[in-house]
């Protein structure tokens, strides 16, 4: 009996474990079709052409700070080299020291042309991360759009409410975020040692 039960958990483990990356994926492309949209706002394009020949940043900050409801932690604005020209946090967002650049994928990508997006670290922390060129209707991109949504407490909120589970992001540095106590002080090498590790979590085993 017992056995059966390690099996029912580990099933129901598996199948949510692949509905979240399901939908992180479909996220991530959310983003990334959101990301593409915005570059091709013509008051951004605009704003980055100003920035570009004049060093004048206030139509960039004009232009995000009358946007409401993006759905993104971070947003970078880069000169068509791939250096940063504006960079800001959004939703309430704390603004953390800036070590991704051009060697970054996503903004790689980008600098080639390609709308992309992916999941990994950015400035150091998981993140959803998208980017486009923006361009006029003719001629080779003036600048590039970055948004960045982190794995944190209200992504995994969410989640939870999806999926019926507790959620935890952990990196090598142990656990981020997470929707219970319980979760926050895991040990982690017995977590991935263990197929059957359980903890306790509200009066049940998860």
């Amino acid at each position: 009996l017992r056995r059966q039960r390690q099996m029912c958990i580990r099933d129901r483990v598996y199948d949510s474990a692949n509905f979240i990356k399901q939908t992180t994926s479909g996220s991530s492309i959310e983003k990334e079709t959101l990301v593409q949209m915005l570059a091709g706002n013509p008051f951004l394009i605009n704003a980055i052409y100003s920035a570009g020949s004049s060093g004048d940043n206030g139509q960039l900050i004009n232009f995000f700070t009358n946007m409401e409801n993006l759905p993104f932690d971070q947003v970078q604005v880069l000169d068509k080299q791939g250096q940063r020209l504006y960079r800001t946090f959004v939703n309430g967002g704390k603004e953390i020291p800036a070590t991704s650049g051009v060697d970054h994928p996503v903004i790689e990508a980008s600098l080639d042309g390609e709308v992309y997006a992916e999941n990994g670290l950015f400035d150091g922390r998981l993140a959803m991360v998208a980017a486009a060129p923006i361009k006029m209707v003719y001629g080779d991109p003036i600048g590039h759009l970055v948004g960045v949504t982190y794995f944190d407490l209200r992504l995994a909120t969410r989640l939870k409410a999806l999926s019926g589970m507790e959620i935890a992001f952990f990196d090598e540095n142990g656990v981020f975020a997470s929707t219970a106590p319980e979760l926050a002080t895991l040990e982690l090498t017995s977590v991935m040692q263990s197929p059957d590790y359980e903890v306790p979590v509200n009066g049940r085993n998860h």
